[in-house]
């Protein structure tokens, strides 16, 4: 086994028992791990029901150490998801498409 494939066994398997790594198994979203995402538009998603949206979370190798959350989400035309609650910062970028959100604090 390489030295790149023994870190990310090894970061994987601390992610995974991290709090944040339960709490992404509980929901029940699928996770694509990597290096890196090769083409975000060739992610299979599949429903994540806290979102009400088919969903793909991303757990980058490098980036499970400091547990940052990344995920791509499709939204129908003329759908919607269900409210999120945040206790810190969230970045969107929209890749397709338009729509509208409302913030409220």
């Amino acid at each position: 086994m390489s030295l790149k494939e023994q870190y990310a066994t090894r970061v994987s398997a601390y992610f995974a028992g991290t709090p944040y790594g339960q709490w992404l198994r509980d929901e029940g979203v699928s996770v694509f791990e990597d290096w890196t995402v090769p083409d975000v538009w060739k992610l299979e998603t599949t429903l994540w029901p806290r979102l009400g949206g088919r969903a793909r979370f991303i757990a980058l190798y490098p980036q499970m150490e400091g547990q940052r959350g990344m995920y791509v989400v499709d939204i129908e035309p003329g759908g919607k998801l269900e409210p999120i609650h945040h206790m810190y910062e969230q970045m969107i970028m929209i890749l397709d498409g338009h729509g509208a959100t409302e913030v409220w604090q």
